[in-house]
């Protein structure tokens, strides 16, 4: 990442690894941090060992932060024209991350969302039908979101919602851990320190314990992507990727992944195989024309169990036997009343002589 901004511009974009965050990368510092400074509590060649790869960890990020620092600022100037135009995310009115009332909200655009109760049930949407053997569904489901305001550790949009501590499987609240941040900080005079007293007893840090409940918006949130069969005697894998006919990306208002999708797909089952989050909800729509969608899909057959054959025995509705024709005969038995079936009626010496002979029973079918 130091020596190619590409890597760092990718590994910035992606999506954080929970809501705490407004990047990937933003978790990286604090967690070097957090392990530089539980490695010095102890002395010995062990930990010393591994203090000494924090350290080397920490100076390539002090090397890497004029890079995020660039990517930050074009993040910016992205966001500015947003609020000035109303181009897109025309709906950022009330978003903490705007007006940072505790300085601790992580600066980011577009705005990342905190998903709540989905409302509607799945809903058809676009259907693609190009492939002989596979059918792809689109569905879109409604539901409550809000825009994010990370801050590393909490996520102002829910305040109330408490973090895991390291010790002993605690928990706190936002306010909690900036009490306690607070008490950290070296008193000047005594007039400061009463007034630090007095938040401790009522903390009030201009958080909106009521954000969610105040500014949370409902719309489309879900497009789920379902795979489907056409035929049911075939073990599949798929390759597939969602695109623009037309090549133009404002016509797609989902977050699409750049590379191909694979699923695996048994015989005569159905699978959801992504749920794609819409990007910018302001806009109301997945996509802008449905008849832009292109699907390049790749089916590959892994398994034909087209060769089955089944044979009625002792009448209509007596019993089943399928026999599969493969390199090595092999007969299966099964079906409706067959534990009723009575072998004396139909010939008493059906089985004799087969000795579990695969290739005999094979046979015997076929006299």
């Amino acid at each position: 990442m130091t020596q190619d901004e590409e890597i760092a511009r990718f590994l910035f974009a992606l999506t954080p690894p929970t809501y705490a965050e407004a990047r990937y990368t933003d978790w990286f510092k604090r967690y070097l941090q957090e392990q530089h400074d539980d490695q010095v509590k102890f002395s010995s060649q062990h930990y010393r060992a591994k203090l000494d790869d924090t350290k080397a960890a920490l100076a390539n990020m002090e090397r890497l932060e004029p890079t995020l620092k660039k990517l930050v600022d074009e993040e910016m100037v992205r966001l500015q024209k947003a609020l000035k135009e109303k181009h897109e995310w025309s709906d950022l009115d009330g978003w903490l991350a705007i007006s940072n009332p505790t300085g601790d909200i992580i600066p980011h655009f577009p705005p990342r969302m905190v998903l709540g109760r989905l409302t509607t049930p799945e809903e058809p949407y676009w259907t693609y039908e190009g492939d002989d053997i596979i059918k792809l569904e689109m569905q879109q489901v409604h539901g409550d979101y809000c825009y994010s305001a990370p801050t590393g550790l909490f996520n102002l949009a829910c305040p109330e919602k408490k973090r895991k501590t390291h010790v002993h499987y605690l928990t706190e609240s936002y306010k909690q851990w900036r009490v306690k941040e607070q008490a950290k900080l070296p008193k000047k005079d005594e007039e400061e320190k009463e007034g630090a007293d007095e938040a401790s007893a009522e903390p009030d840090f201009g958080i909106d314990a009521d954000h969610w409940e105040k500014h949370k918006k409902n719309g489309p949130l879900l497009l789920r992507i379902k795979l489907d069969f056409k035929v049911k005697d075939k073990d599949v894998k798929i390759w597939y990727k969602i695109k623009s006919k037309s090549g133009n990306d404002d016509n797609i208002n989902v977050w699409l992944p750049e590379s191909y999708r694979k699923v695996h797909l048994s015989a005569d089952h159905r699978r959801l195989s992504e749920s794609l989050l819409i990007k910018d909800p302001s806009k109301g729509y997945f996509f802008k024309d449905m008849d832009d969608i292109d699907i390049d899909m790749k089916v590959t057959v892994q398994k034909d169990l087209s060769q089955y054959r089944q044979m009625k025995v002792g009448g209509v509705g007596r019993t089943t036997k399928t026999v599969r024709i493969t390199q090595t005969p092999v007969v299966t038995y099964s079906g409706v009343e067959a534990d009723n079936y009575d072998d004396d009626i139909h010939d008493p010496n059906a089985y004799d002589g087969l000795g579990g002979d695969d290739a005999a029973a094979y046979q015997r079918f076929q006299d």
